[in-house]
């Protein structure tokens, strides 16, 4: 089957009421559609979204789905399955790089077909696709070697679309079956969680995901077991058990390895005083701030910041 690509360089009227799945159904059709533009200050409301891939460079992009935050940045990705609901945002601030990579219903079947049917029954029906979409954990990823590169390529290429639609094309079937291999290797992960039944085991490390994406995009908000536990919808002492088990680490001590490294970015990056890497980072005050940072990196945050300038 053809699948046309589209591309939509500059972000959508949010005001417009194209966000409907009949909407964008009609527009699109067969159309695999990549967003890639620049933008700050954007905002959505809750809408439909295909099977996606969301990636930003240059600051953030923010996602909420249900009570769950994800922060997409430089060092990560998000997806998201088909039918999924949430709003997004772009932040204020830079002017942010977006990247959304879209696969419509029809593609994925394709795909799916060849890499779970055996040789010999797609010569004998070749046009005869998996009446199955492509699931995948919602999760944020760190951006690694099998996926990462393919999203680096896509972006790269977009940008001179019009020449480059049969490359991009091509890459887009090696990325989403890299995506698809990626998902795959989850399940060890969601094999070693407590629990009995593997639906059960599913659902615990969903949940789990979700609190841990939620402290990475979110680690300067006031954030306890307590409130974790209604994002995971767990009680707060399950909550810790599963965490510690499946993470080697407590959500505070979690939380505390991700404000310090984001401490340590603002740190090496900017001029920023302490009492704003404070306020930026989710520590409370500065001299609890400089105590933490002193025994972890036995310098102080001013020695530290002189240390990597030199």
């Amino acid at each position: 089957m053809n699948h046309p690509l589209r591309l939509i360089d500059a972000f959508p009227d949010a005001n417009s009421g194209d966000f409907s799945r009949e909407e964008w159904i009609s527009q699109f059709n067969h159309s695999n559609v990549i967003i890639h533009c620049r933008g700050k200050n954007v905002y959505y409301p809750v809408h439909w979204g295909p099977l996606s891939v969301k990636c930003a460079f240059g600051g953030g992009e923010f996602y909420q789905k249900g009570s769950c935050k994800y922060a997409v940045s430089d060092e990560n990705f998000l997806l998201l399955n088909e039918g999924t609901t949430y709003s997004s945002y772009v932040e204020p601030g830079n002017n942010v790089e977006s990247l959304t990579i879209n696969f419509n219903w029809d593609y994925q079947r394709d795909v799916r077909s060849v890499l779970a049917v055996s040789a010999d029954q797609l010569l004998d029906r070749p046009f005869e696709p998996l009446n199955e979409l492509v699931f995948v954990e919602e999760k944020l990823y760190k951006h690694n070697n099998l996926v990462s590169p393919l999203i680096f390529k896509v972006r790269s290429l977009t940008r001179h679309f019009r020449e480059n639609e049969a490359p991009i094309s091509e890459t887009l079937y090696f990325l989403l079956s890299a995506l698809i291999q990626n998902n795959e290797e989850l399940f060890r992960e969601i094999r070693n969680v407590d629990a009995a039944r593997s639906s059960t085991k599913r659902e615990i490390y969903r949940r789990l995901n979700e609190v841990k994406d939620y402290m990475d995009s979110c680690p300067n908000e006031d954030i306890t077991l307590e409130s974790l536990s209604k994002i995971a919808l767990m009680s707060p002492f399950h909550l810790l058990r599963q965490f510690k088990k499946n993470f080697q680490q407590t959500p505070y001590q979690y939380l505390i390895n991700r404000r310090m490294d984001r401490a340590i970015d603002i740190l090496t990056k900017s001029d920023a005083t302490l009492a704003d890497i404070c306020f930026l980072t989710g520590f409370r005050d500065t001299s609890s701030f400089s105590k933490l940072f002193k025994k972890r990196f036995r310098l102080s945050p001013q020695q530290y910041r002189e240390s990597v300038k030199k």
